[in-house]
């Protein structure tokens, strides 16, 4: 490459006397028209591949006024293509995706009418990359089948490298709706990485293409992502190497020797650019994969992220000798720069700056003083780079980028600064009700002030921004992707207020904050159209409500990117669709927990049954709380326990668990004290969790856990607790949030009704097979499916009179997006094999007083459980499904015991027996018996839900 430089330089050397010098005239005279045009669409093209928007937009203007005055040369059809598309790659650069949508749809008919099937391609790569990033599904969906079709027809280099990203746009789409397997991932990365493989691109390519490798890092990281998600860490540094190799195969080549002119056209700098930006945000990601792998993993990602930084810097290097040359031979190149205009270039430099940092001060505890002021350099300069952007959404994007690279790397002077920054970004975030822009300013505003010891700040901060997040989530529905995405974001909000308000002695507060955040994630899982509407009074209220949300969503975007009357018109429809919401909450109680309704807890305390205590912990990073209610009290008791070290206990717990030796003699009772390591470990958790609640559990029935995190992973009726186990002295139930309780309002319904199974869809629980058939001995008007007839469409074709839903089959529960957690059942001509949470919560359940998932964490890691809300999310899908109690087992069941257990579960509660009572009843009578007294067999179903 440093070769192709120098022919460069001396290309330049020749070219630049006459555009140094020479005015636009001057030139005129000296070249012909078609001289002229070719230099400045060859100049257009070079400061588009170099990022500088404003520069080509000038050369655009100038060129297109020539041409209206002098016309286009016969047969020069490229220049007139070249021309079409170069306004709208300046438009997606700079964040106008409105001009990119309506403008693209014209010029891709316009290039289908000519004939121009590459054209067609370039044009429509850029129309879905705005539909992408905009977040235009249907735009995505109308146009992707063909650009598919074109791609694939198109044996060049062009359709090679856009046939490639319309793959990963096409499995991103999918992969949304259906989360992939590790096979169905290799397939899908398969198919689209075969359109690279041995490609290096050719002048033909150089002549007739200028996006296509402009959008390969965003796709390329993609697939690095997925293979976090689905495989790990070590699955994603596998691709890595092999993945950067072949990308600088394909783009960065020696050129050979041209004419001046042709040379400059087939300069390709959008390649390496892509090649640059894909290796800074793989170590980006590496970077973030490390925090989360563990110290086990830690040496080898610092180990990639090093490698993998020296190659960056290096393409870095080389690609900035470039742009020198380009300057010092070309005056009129002067303001180009790779930072300048771009802002996917600028946020990859300093992301790959900040990782640097960041690795440094793992590897070494020492913060980098010279990189530190790169930082600093490179957020001036993109700060300077947006000065003249309409865009609003680019420009508060970088605002958040450089504030979180102030609090992250902390360079001298960075309080001021920050403080400054926010400042003036929440004027104009209110100015323009950018609420989840405004929800990030106010949290970050917190976290200053908290360092600061200003609290009572902080928290009355801290509130306005919980005040946004949850008006928000009502107000553009729940299933929607911004919903979800500041629902996953709210997460260090709610905690952060819930212990500050501890700190300061405001326990009630905190209590009720937990809740709300609880309520939250319930609340904005699912969107008004993932419900079933009771009546045709209530679809029809849904549509009005619906299409009300549309608009929200609509005026926020609007306000964001470019006017300020979308505020109005958005405060205009609230007072119409909170009217609507109030009357479809009249006619379905479902609808209700849409939202999150703030209660303090001394109301949810009214809703406990007498001798029902309710524990809710909160782990933070230096305590476990527990907020202790009774009808009659609340008490806050704070245990000197790390977060870390309850989630340590508990894999460890799970561990010991699943290897469990299950070869016990059936004559010898199991005692705890026979197991000396899980001993240990059950005693260390009751003395966290038992031992502070001593007074408080005494003469109590029923103790209802609302567990955080990995907590909602432990079956907590397996404490040591008196002469035996808790599940011996009491029920023990769990709730998703405490205002769960609400629904103890309500009569807990007849103890009959008949039962309906599904087991065994895909012929691999023979054990759940017969399990199901054994319920039909207990219910003989039961309806029981199995194999091929356990399908979804049983149970949405649900029969009146049905109490019982018993599904033993396996449940995938995904810890990265628990909405993606499904249920397998038989998958037929009209349904999948797969029942997702959101068709769940579609599902009308109403009369159903248990759901049983007797195989539910088949897929769930043993060691690692998630992050606790993939259980919680089906619990709630069946309790917005009408079902108020679900029983699922938190590992994998044994075939016998799980048999006896269910048997002995649904005897009880055939007999009149509360819900709580029979499965405690089943599991002590499990455990009392010799050859299943250890916890492995009887300790996995948890209640979660009504329990009387």
């Amino acid at each position: 490459m440093r070769k192709a430089l120098f022919r460069l330089s001396l290309t330049l050397a020749l070219l630049a006397p006459a555009w140094a010098q020479a005015s636009w005239d001057e030139m005129e005279s000296k070249h012909s028209p078609k001289e002229v045009s070719e230099m400045l669409t060859s100049l257009t093209f070079i400061s588009l591949r170099l990022g500088s928007f404003r520069a080509a937009e000038q050369l655009i203007t100038v060129n297109q006024t020539r041409l209206a005055r002098t016309g286009v040369p016969e047969g020069w059809d490229l220049l007139r293509g070249e021309l079409a598309l170069a306004p709208l790659i300046e438009a997606l650069g700079q964040g106008r995706f409105d001009k990119v949508l309506t403008d693209g749809p014209r010029a891709i008919q316009r290039a289908r009418k000519a004939g121009r099937a590459d054209r067609e391609l370039s044009l429509t790569l850029i129309l879905l990359q705005a539909a992408r990033t905009s977040g235009r599904p249907g735009v995505l969906q109308e146009h992707l089948p063909r650009a598919l079709m074109l791609a694939r027809a198109n044996t060049s280099a062009t359709g090679r490298i856009a046939l490639f990203v319309f793959e990963t746009m096409d499995a991103e789409r999918r992969f949304r709706l259906k989360p992939p397997s590790s096979a169905e991932l290799d397939a899908a990365r398969e198919q689209a990485w075969s359109s690279l493989r041995g490609l290096v691109v050719d002048q033909d390519y150089q002549r007739n293409s200028l996006i296509e490798a402009r959008l390969l890092p965003e796709a390329i990281v993609f697939w690095w992502q997925q293979a976090l998600a689905v495989n790990g860490l070590e699955s994603m540094v596998s691709w890595l190497e092999p993945d950067l190799g072949q990308l600088q195969k394909t783009f960065l080549y020696e050129q050979p020797d041209k004419p001046p002119v042709e040379f400059l056209r087939e300069l390709n700098l959008q390649g390496a650019v892509a090649v640059m930006e894909s290796g800074i945000n793989g170590l980006e990601l590496l970077g973030r994969a490390s925090l989360m792998a563990g110290p086990e993993a830690e040496s080898e990602v610092l180990k990639q992220c090093y490698q993998l930084a020296e190659q960056v810097d290096g393409l870095y290097d080389e690609l900035s000798a470039m742009e020198n040359d380009l300057k010092k031979n070309l005056p009129l190149l002067s303001e180009f720069s790779f930072l300048k205009g771009d802002l996917a270039f600028i946020k990859a430099r300093m992301h790959q700056l900040i990782v640097r940092q960041l690795v440094d001060d793992l590897k070494t505890g020492q913060s980098n003083p010279g990189q530190l002021a790169e930082i600093q350099r490179q957020m001036t300069i993109a700060s300077q780079a947006m000065e003249s952007s309409e865009n609003r959404a680019l420009k508060l994007e970088l605002d958040f980028d450089r504030l979180a690279t102030l609090i992250t790397t902390r360079p001298q002077g960075w309080l001021g600064q920050a403080q400054s920054l926010l400042q003036k970004m929440l004027p104009s975030l209110e100015s323009i009700g950018y609420r989840p822009g405004l929800v990030r300013a106010l949290t970050l505003k917190g976290k200053l002030l908290a360092d600061q010891k200003s609290i009572p700040e902080a928290i009355a901060t801290l509130e306005k921004a919980v005040g946004l997040v949850e008006s928000y989530i009502v107000e553009v529905g729940g299933g929607a992707e911004t919903a979800q995405r500041l629902r996953s974001d709210a997460r260090d909000l709610y905690e952060l207020l819930t212990r500050l308000q501890l700190e300061s002695g405001r326990g009630e507060e905190a209590a009720d904050t937990l809740d709300r955040y609880r309520q939250l994630n319930s609340a904005s899982q699912f969107g008004m159209q993932d419900l079933t509407p009771r009546s045709k009074k209530t679809e029809a209220l849904v549509l009005r409500a619906t299409e009300a949300q549309t608009r929200f969503q609509a005026t926020e975007a609007a306000s964001l990117n470019y006017a300020s009357s979308g505020v109005s018109r958005l405060a205009d429809t609230k007072q119409d669709y909170y009217r609507v919401l109030q009357q479809i909450q009249d006619q379905d109680q479902a609808y209700g927990r849409l939202q999150v309704r703030p209660k303090t807890f001394s109301k949810v305390q009214k809703s406990l049954p007498e001798g029902t205590i309710l524990v809710q912990l909160f782990p933070s990073e230096d305590h476990l709380y527990l907020f202790v209610a009774t009808r009659e009290a609340l008490k806050v008791r704070r245990v000197d326990v790390k977060g870390e070290e309850l989630t340590s206990l508990i894999s460890q717990f799970r561990q010991q668990v699943s290897t469990f030796s299950r070869g016990a003699d059936g004559t010898t009772p199991f005692k705890l004290e026979d197991d000396p390591a899980l001993s240990a470990c059950l005693k260390s958790l009751s003395s966290s969790f038992l031992d502070p609640l001593a007074e408080d559990l005494k003469g109590k029935k029923v103790v209802a856990f609302v567990p955080t995190g990995t907590l909602s992973y432990f079956p907590f009726q397996a404490l040591p607790y008196g002469q035996g186990y808790l599940i011996q002295s009491m029920e023990v139930v769990t709730l998703v949030k405490a205002s769960d309780l609400d629904q103890l309002h309500q009569a807990p319904g007849e103890g009959g009704g008949s039962l309906l199974a599904l087991g065994d869809p895909d012929g691999s629980l023979l054990a759940a097979r017969q399990e199901v058939v054994s319920l039909k001995e207990l219910f003989p008007e039961s309806k029981v499916w199995v194999g091929p007839e356990a399908t979804s469409e049983r149970l949405q074709s649900l029969a009146p009179g049905i109490g019982y839903v018993h599904l033993a089959t396996h449940g995938i529960l995904n810890t990265r997006d628990p909405l993606q957690s499904y249920l397998l059942v038989a998958a037929n001509g009209k349904h999948s094999d797969r029942l997702t949470v959101s068709e769940i919560a579609g599902l009308d359940l109403e009369g159903v007083r248990v759901v049983t998932l007797s195989a539910c964490s088949t897929a769930l890691a043993e060691k690692t459980p998630g992050v606790g809300t993939e259980l919680a999310s089906l619990a709630d899908a069946f309790s917005y499904a009408g079902s108020p109690t679900l029983v699922a087992s938190l590992w994998k069941v044994a075939d016998q015991p799980t048999r006896e257990l269910m048997l002995t579960f649904y005897q009880g509660l055939k007999a009149g027996q509360g819900r709580g009572q029979a499965l405690r009843q089943a599991q002590v009578s499990l455990l009392e018996q010799p050859r299943y007294a250890h916890p492995f067999y009887w300790a996995p179903f948890t209640l979660m839900g009504d329990w009387r």
